[in-house]
């Protein structure tokens, strides 16, 4: 499997659009608003938090312009790279899931990954994945300091052969969530954060192999969650269902839809309006995502070409150009 594009799509599309629209004070989330409406003040308001998530920018090139905002995205993308690898096994010391627990993972700069709860019979795998302190070296200028710590419990069915269990669907959860913590190399502190997500549910479009358009991966997750433990807020999203293949040129495809909530329990959709796609070369390559609120309003978030994930907006209809020029 190439670049985990599923997974870094869902969450930093996920965790984009909620800070964009998220941030009116009131109760609950528990999804008993009404339909909010989307226009240029709630999103001008959510940009600084989006730049956590994904770069936005706007279409003009400004080479160094999103160096801020690209090494944000590469530190979710580490987090994901981390969560896939272990509680979904793509890594190389989780491919084969037998009668004893793979061996720890340990960190860059310390801690490590482990299993607990493991038991396996007739190619069912259920166990916690745990990150104890593991700290990884960021692939930046600089090499920041990315540490883990949390715990992921899941039931990996599959079907036995003679290499090993071949994985047919994965069920995951993490109710108390996954902590990240960025630092420079001397240990002063750049972000504070926690992922938790509910009922996680891979199914797989072709098991032992590659998905197809005719057979496509299945993701849905019934809640997610992502809190910036330095600001306080938290941001929500329920019902998400995701398709992912990969074409014969090799390129990855994506389609999902899904439901953001603000603050006030208020709701807007999700879906992706255009394919979010990865060429042959794991680059970025096109892709849209819409937000639709109340009275057909709606922001619209389209993929700039390129190796990190940088995205353009529009809100209803008005490109958004208060924001650094993309990154070419």
């Amino acid at each position: 499997m190439k670049a985990p594009l599923r997974i870094t799509i869902l969450l930093a599309g996920a965790a984009a659009s909620t800070a964009l629209f998220a941030t009116c004070s009131g109760g609950g989330t528990d999804g008993s608003g009404t339909e909010t409406t989307i226009d240029v003040a709630a999103v001008q308001t959510g940009l600084e938090e989006t730049g956590a998530f994904a770069a936005v920018c706007h279409a003009a090139p400004n080479p160094g312009s999103a160096v801020r905002a690209n090494l944000k995205t590469e530190t979710l993308s580490k987090v994901v790279k981390h969560i896939r690898e272990a509680s979904l096994r793509t890594g190389p010391i989780y491919r084969h899931l037998g009668s004893t627990p793979p061996p720890d993972e340990f960190g860059d700069c310390g801690g490590r990954i482990t299993f607990s709860n493991y038991s396996h019979s007739n190619g069912v795998t259920t166990a916690t994945l745990v990150f104890d302190s593991f700290c990884s070296i960021s692939d930046d200028v600089g090499g920041n300091h990315i540490t883990l710590d949390g715990d992921v419990s899941f039931v990996d069915t599959g079907t036995p052969s003679a290499f090993g269990p071949i994985t047919t669907k994965i069920e995951a959860d993490s109710p108390n969530g996954v902590t990240t913590d960025t630092e420079t190399p001397g240990g002063t502190p750049l972000a504070s954060s926690k992922l938790s997500f509910n009922d996680f549910l891979l199914q797989v479009g072709v098991p032992g192999g590659e998905p197809t358009s005719s057979n496509p991966d299945r993701v849905s997750i019934d809640e997610l969650r992502f809190s910036n433990l330095v600001s306080g807020k938290s941001y929500r999203q329920t019902d998400y269902s995701l398709t992912e293949y990969l074409t014969p040129s090799g390129s990855q495809v994506v389609n999902f839809t899904g439901r953001g909530y603000r603050s006030n329990g208020d709701f807007y959709d999700i879906r992706t309006t255009s394919p979010l796609t990865l060429d042959a070369n794991g680059d970025f390559a096109s892709g849209q995502v819409t937000f639709s609120g109340s009275g057909s309003s709606e922001a619209v978030f389209t993929i700039f070409p390129g190796s990190v994930l940088q995205l353009t907006l529009t809100v209803n209809g008005t490109p958004v150009t208060t924001v650094p020029a993309c990154n070419p």
